[in-house]
C-alpha cells in the first residue's frame, strides 16, 4: 500500500502576518476555499493513495491535527508527527520515520504545493524504470527551485537554484516517490534539505535517480502573489 507524507512543517514566513494565525497548509485555496491540506488529500485519494502521513511543527500543526482528525471523516487515515524546531525537509521525514509512521514505497508532497500531477502514471513510470527515487520535474517552470538534467529520463545533473540564464533542464516540483530505504535510513538528516542534500548525495552515490516530467499546472504558495492564484485554482 502506497503512503502519501505530507512535509508542511515550515513556519510561512513569507506569507506572514496570516501565518502566525493560520498554518499555510490550511490555507482556503481553489474555488471552493477548502484548505490547502484537504485540497492535497483529496488528490492523491484521486490515484488510489488513502493513507497520510502528516510532517508539522508543535506550533501550530495541531490546527492540521483538529480539522483532519484521523483522517476518517475524509474516507482515509492520516497520523501526524511533530517538530519542536524547524529541522529541514529531510530531517521532518527523518523524524517521521524513526517513529515509525513511514513505510515505503511512499509519495513525498510538500503541503505548499497545488498541482495536478498524475501520480498514478508517476508511480508506473518509477517501476518501469526501475528507480530508486522519482523526481517531478516541470520544463515550464521559471521561479527559484532545483533543476535536473536528465537523459531518456535517468537524472545527469541536480542544480539548486540556478540563475535563470543557466537553466539547462526541468524544474523539480515537490512531488517524490520513494521506494528504497535508504533515503530515510543513510541520507536523511536533522538540518538537511531533500532536494539540495539528499537527492545529491545519493546521485553521487550512484543510486538511480529518475526524472519524471510533468506539464500539468502547478502552484507553489510560497508568496502572496500565487496565494491570490491560487483563490481561482479549478479543484
Amino acid at each position: 500500500m502506497v503512503q502519501a507524507v505530507i512535509v508542511a512543517a515550515g513556519l510561512g514566513s513569507r506569507l506572514y502576518p496570516i501565518t502566525d494565525v493560520v498554518p499555510k497548509v490550511m490555507m482556503p485555496v481553489g474555488e471552493d476555499e477548502m484548505p490547502l491540506a484537504h485540497l492535497i488529500i483529496n488528490h492523491c485519494k484521486k490515484h488510489g493513495i488513502n493513507d497520510f502521513v502528516f510532517c508539522l511543527n508543535r506550533k501550530s500543526g495541531k490546527q492540521v491535527e483538529n480539522y483532519l482528525g484521523d483522517g476518517s471523516r475524509l474516507s482515509c487515515s492520516i497520523k501526524y508527527s511533530y517538530s519542536e524546531i524547524p529541522m529541514g525537509t529531510a530531517g521532518e521525514v527523518k523524524l517521521a520515520y524513526e517513529c515509525g509512521l513511514i513505510s515505503t514505497p511512499c509519495l513525498i508532497y510538500y503541503g505548499d504545493t497545488l498541482c495536478k500531477t498524475d501520480i498514478t502514471y508517476l508511480m508506473e513510470y518509477h517501476k518501469k524504470m526501475k528507480a530508486d527515487i522519482s523526481i517531478t520535474i516541470n520544463d515550464n517552470i521559471r521561479i527559484p527551485t532545483g533543476y535536473v538534467e536528465d537523459e531518456k529520463g535517468i537524472i545527469s545533473k541536480i542544480t539548486e537554484k540556478p540563475k535563470l540564464i543557466d537553466i539547462g533542464g526541468g524544474g523539480i516540483l515537490p512531488i517524490f516517490y520513494i521506494d528504497n530505504e535508504d533515503f530515510f535510513i543513510i541520507y536523511c538528516r536533522k538540518g538537511y534539505d531533500i532536494v539540495s542534500d539528499v537527492l545529491a548525495f545519493m546521485k553521487q552515490n550512484n543510486y538511480n535517480l529518475v526524472a519524471y516530467h510533468d506539464s500539468y499546472p502547478f502552484l507553489d504558495l510560497g508568496n502572496w502573489q500565487n496565494f491570490k492564484r491560487a483563490k481561482k485554482w479549478e479543484n
